[in-house]
């Protein structure tokens, strides 16, 4: 069991290796994530490499 549980802002601080992301690499070997803050990971991951490949972002407004 995981005494260390991540939140989405830790693991994207980590992955975009910001300030401060060095004190969560003896962490994450061993944490939790919850499915919730996982999707979050993945969207904004996700998201990021779409605006990478120039693909146009789409801005929806309802009517």
């Amino acid at each position: 069991m995981s005494n260390v549980i991540m939140d989405a802002s830790a693991i994207l601080a980590f992955l975009n290796q910001e300030s401060g992301s060095e004190k969560i690499t003896d962490l994450i070997e061993n944490a939790s994530i919850s499915t919730i803050n996982l999707s979050e990971v993945i969207a904004e991951e996700f998201s990021s490499k779409i605006e990478d490949e120039h693909c146009p972002s789409y801005n929806f407004k309802p009517d």
